[in-house]
């Protein structure tokens, strides 16, 4: 323990070094690479063919949360305990916000911050929500992600922090043909890519008994491997291939992807310029939504 108090440990993962913090007096940071070879290995698990991610120009919108995985589950531990989050019958990955202040170019040694940003009541339970704040070397802010676990039937003493941005695709809009329209394939082994190439290998997502005991009929995909696949059609479709043009992207979780199968992602125009304005999206699977409230949001060409 430092004079300060504060509790210091310093792991090492593959190509990432990371320090440890008490949640509610700085959080976890860390250091990394954004290897060219980790990103064309993400854009392969998930079936993201972008040539930019191929040649090492560009990296796909999600390949950070790889970086700070460990010391986002550190971190949401440690901050779900100090708001004293009880009386839950289940968390899952509720919701993921994810702003972009300048591109993360492949070879850039980049540092983060992990930490506790807010604890806050919702229909039906509790939204805990840790920020991930992903610099280069210089300190310039590339990219935050506000990562958000549901609580189902959780309760908290009192609120933590303020209340999370909006990204609700209205009913109205929702209702009226999409703008744009992707189908992708979900492969059989799709899981197992995605796991091998982030870290993420929750077990629901590998094996079938555990799937099962968690009341899944087989294996689920993990929910931000949906979201990566997602985000490439977006990318693709809206963006001209081009990810450095997105500003912001958001979306809620609401039910499970599974593999071998399709994944159909519906977009609508929500405002401003279509080359430069927001969209809204959800994706759905076999008449499934499992993605929704999702936001898109663009700045101009050349910005």
């Amino acid at each position: 323990m430092s004079s300060s108090g504060i509790v210091t440990r310093v792991t090492y993962n593959f190509y990432m070094e990371s320090r440890m913090f008490s949640p509610m007096e700085g959080g976890r940071s860390g250091r990394g690479l954004v290897d060219p070879d980790a990103v064309a290995a993400f854009a392969a698990a998930v079936n993201d063919s972008n040539v930019r991610y191929q040649e090492g120009t560009a990296t796909p919108l999600l390949f950070t949360t790889g970086l700070v995985l460990a010391d986002y589950h550190q971190v949401h531990g440690g901050l779900a305990a100090a708001a004293g989050v009880s009386d839950w019958s289940l968390s899952v990955h509720g919701q993921h916000d994810v702003s972009y202040l300048e591109p993360v170019v492949p070879g850039t040694h980049c540092r983060w911050l992990v930490s506790g940003r807010s604890a806050l009541r919702s229909k039906g339970g509790v939204l805990v929500t840790v920020s991930a704040r992903i610099s280069d070397d210089a300190g310039d802010l590339l990219v935050e992600h506000l990562w958000t676990t549901y609580y189902r039937g959780g309760t908290v003493p009192a609120e933590i922090g303020a209340p999370l941005p909006d990204h609700e695709l209205p009913e109205e809009v929702r209702s009226t043909p999409p703008s744009t329209t992707a189908t992708l394939r979900v492969d059989r082994d799709q899981a197992f890519r995605y796991g091998g190439a982030t870290g993420d290998r929750a077990t629901h997502a590998i094996d079938d008994d555990q799937a099962r005991a968690e009341g899944f009929p087989r294996k689920i995909l993990q929910g931000m491997c949906t979201f990566s696949m997602a985000a490439g059609a977006l990318v693709d479709s809206l963006a001209g291939g081009d990810p450095t043009r997105v500003r912001r992207l958001a979306v809620r979780f609401s039910a499970p992807t599974h593999p071998a199968g399709e994944l159909t992602v519906n977009a609508w125009h929500l405002g401003g310029p279509a080359a430069s304005g927001v969209h809204g999206f959800e994706a759905v699977q076999a008449g499934t939504t499992v993605l929704k409230h999702g936001r898109f949001e663009l700045r101009l060409p050349g910005l």
